[in-house]
């Protein structure tokens, strides 16, 4: 008799103890983060042929500047050293306005 009581104790210890937290039965889809692709087509080797010839030299970059509803940055993105077809995806800050 004290072997089944003690069996029983154990399952229904395991049982409680490994029970599933109720905090991840939350059926509720998360929210995705908003994300944005720049691709770099513009070719400024052919705009740019005399300054070059000049011993100029040419360094392209892209600052994306995000900024919430009141109009204020809250955050800076860059691309440095691009070249044309450069192209790359960033996800934007959780506080960004379209």
């Amino acid at each position: 008799m004290r072997h089944k009581l003690f069996y029983f104790i154990v399952v229904l210890a395991t049982m409680v103890f490994s029970s599933c937290d109720p905090s991840g039965l939350n059926t509720t889809p998360k929210e995705k983060p908003t994300t944005y692709t720049i691709v770099y087509n513009i070719d400024t080797s052919s705009l740019i042929e005399d300054y070059i010839s000049f011993g100029a030299s040419i360094k392209e970059s892209v600052i994306i500047s995000e900024y919430n509803d009141k109009n204020e940055r809250i955050n800076i993105q860059d691309m440095e050293n691009i070249r044309y077809g450069s192209k790359k995806t960033f996800t934007s800050h959780s506080l960004a306005e379209k």
